[in-house]
């Protein structure tokens, strides 16, 4: 059984490099796959993945899905130098079995993301803390950090790293990010004034606490080109919580002056009276 495995991957890897060989210097679009269970990765996969390294050079787009450290660790070698890709998207598992958590993975020894044409960057899979990757985030253009599953790591992003990254991203033109507000005592500083001058669309999507609880933090953001920006959520509201129940106009007429298009959840909003409140912050 191990022979005829290991000649399945000998005849894979040589197809792939003969057909990389013939294909000139078309660009690769490159996707990386895992599974959900780690114990069922053979030793022998990460062969397929080094044949295509000597072609590192024309890897254009680069897709990261289900990753497991074995392939981190083949692809450690190749820095920004040897690639110029323009898109990186990285899809960890929802890590719902428990063979599939890999808390050691060290993403910053990847060091292809350093790749300054990366203008477009995802991530979606279960949080972890997103300043790890090593992108250059003052290049991103479009920029999707969307958590879903169970979150072994931590919580996906609170609202102040949220705007931490947003800083750094003054090229931004479109945005998606999953947040969760869980300092009430989050203070504006001077520190957190930002303006995002290129970004014309914004998702945001508030886990477990509705969007209404973060919207005032926006009061010190600016997005002057914004056109379109959609808010929704993810949890129950409890009842006791007075607080989450509250509403304060999203700053769209200070931030936002531009908005031409509004999408929300109505689950945003405690009560009839916090939804009815809404036109008060919009632009004329």
């Amino acid at each position: 059984m191990y022979d005829d495995r290991e000649q399945k991957y000998a005849q894979r890897v040589e197809i792939v490099t003969a057909w990389l060989h013939r294909s000139g210097e078309c660009l690769l679009l490159i996707s990386v796959y895992g599974r959900d269970n780690l114990l069922m990765i053979p030793a022998e996969f990460t062969r397929v993945l080094a044949a295509l390294i000597p072609f590192a050079s024309r890897w254009q787009d680069i897709t990261f899905r289900g990753i497991v450290a074995m392939a981190l660790e083949t692809l450690a070698g190749i820095n920004e130098a040897d690639v110029r890709c323009s898109r990186a998207s990285i899809f960890t598992t929802s890590l719902s079995r428990a063979n599939t958590q890999q808390p050691s993975t060290k993403w910053g020894f990847l060091g292809l993301l350093n790749e300054p044409r990366i203008s477009n960057f995802s991530f979606r899979g279960a949080g972890r803390d997103i300043l790890t990757f090593p992108v250059r985030w003052a290049g991103m253009t479009e920029l999707y950090i969307v958590h879903s599953g169970r979150n072994p790591h931590g919580p996906c992003e609170p609202f102040d790293r949220a705007v931490e990254i947003l800083a750094m991203c003054s090229q931004l033109r479109t945005c998606r990010l999953t947040v969760e507000d869980r300092d009430r005592s989050f203070v504006a500083t001077a520190a957190f004034q930002v303006d995002l001058a290129c970004l014309h669309s914004l998702s945001i999507k508030s886990v477990r606490l509705p969007v209404i609880r973060t919207q005032g933090r926006f009061s010190f953001v600016s997005f002057p080109a914004l056109r379109h920006l959609d808010l929704y959520g993810g949890g129950d509201v409890p009842a006791y919580d007075e607080e989450a129940t509250t509403y304060a106009p999203f700053p769209t007429h200070a931030t936002a002056p531009h908005l031409e298009a509004l999408e929300i959840s109505t689950n945003l909003f405690g009560t009839a009276e916090a939804l009815a409140g809404l036109p008060c912050g919009l632009p004329p």
